[in-house]
């Protein structure tokens, strides 16, 4: 995605992100500079696991500027790892599959900005 600031003339390309819970959903921006960091993030939480505390339950976290932020959390009963993004007030669950694919979407997306640079 690219914006213009129409007051200014200045350029900002990212990628939106769109998630949707039910019938409500919430756009957030990520600015091409946070996309690494994104994506950092990304792999560090998908790889945390109930070893990261001596606690009971643990979440792992990720939030960008744009208001979007991804995270994976024990939450289940069985000690299964679990995940969830959000935009704004909005969340969507995730397995750490979809969580996996949703990676390597981000990362397509910044070669495709990569590309028209």
């Amino acid at each position: 995605m690219e914006l213009t600031d129409a007051a200014t003339g200045k350029k900002q390309t990212g990628v939106a992100i769109e998630v949707q819970s039910g019938r409500m959903e919430n756009s957030s921006f990520i600015d091409y500079d946070e996309i690494p960091s994104l994506l950092e993030g990304l792999d560090y939480i998908a790889k945390a696991t109930a070893n990261v505390t001596k606690l009971k339950d643990f979440e792992a976290r990720f939030n960008t500027r744009g208001n979007f932020g991804a995270g994976t959390y024990s939450g289940s009963k069985n000690g299964k790892v679990e995940a969830t993004v959000t935009s704004g007030r909005i969340s969507a669950f995730l397995s750490l599959q979809q969580l996996g694919e949703f990676r390597t979407l981000v990362s397509q997306a910044k070669q495709k900005l990569d590309s028209i640079k």
